[in-house]
């Protein structure tokens, strides 16, 4: 868990630093190859908003667990809300309205969750960071769901230039089951 943690961390850290795109994956685990004025520039000056479903969740439990071990990699989430914390990384964490377990129709998907995410950058404008993290959804739909995905995803880049949207793919891995080429070949077209 804190390896996945590192690679948001780790991506956050470059993005807020270089503009050129960045590629972090699973094989990124060592905090202390992250420059200490990269983190202390992220906690000054990044905002989040991070909406996920459950394995998403992993992230904000192993960044909890990070910062547990050393505080200098504090961090605060905000249910449903941007939290304002001195010197710390703040993510709001889900959609206005009181909810924290997002669906792809709550963030990209339809045109209610197109909105729902235009209402938290609207509302909260320091925010220059926003992703959506899968759970399995990538398991077993098509190519022109990705490409739905990567449309909406270019939408909301077009009308906040301003905020880095960060592109998940699904997981690596997960068992020995029938739709191990399916999720590949999404992950890839992402």
């Amino acid at each position: 868990m804190k390896n996945i943690t590192l690679v948001v961390f780790s991506l956050l850290m470059f993005a807020a630093i270089a503009s050129a795109q960045i590629i972090i994956d699973h094989t990124c685990t060592d905090l202390s190859s992250i420059p200490t004025e990269w983190i202390d520039s992220v906690k000054a000056n990044v905002d989040f908003h991070y909406a996920h479903t459950s394995h998403g969740g992993q992230l904000c439990v192993g960044a909890d667990s990070i910062e547990s071990d050393n505080p200098f990699y504090a961090v605060e989430f905000g249910y449903c809300s941007l939290p304002s914390a001195p010197n710390t990384f703040c993510v709001f964490d889900g959609q206005e309205g009181g909810d924290d377990y997002i669906y792809p129709e709550m963030y990209w998907a339809t045109a209610d969750g197109m909105n729902m995410t235009r209402d938290v950058l609207n509302h909260n404008p320091s925010i220059h960071y926003s992703a959506f993290a899968w759970c399995g959804q990538l398991y077993d739909e098509d190519y022109a769901y990705v490409q739905a995905y990567l449309d909406s995803m270019s939408e909301l880049e077009s009308e906040f230039p301003e905020v880095t949207f960060i592109y998940f793919t699904s997981h690596a891995q997960y068992g020995d089951d029938d739709y191990g080429a399916n999720r590949y070949y999404n992950n890839e077209h992402i």
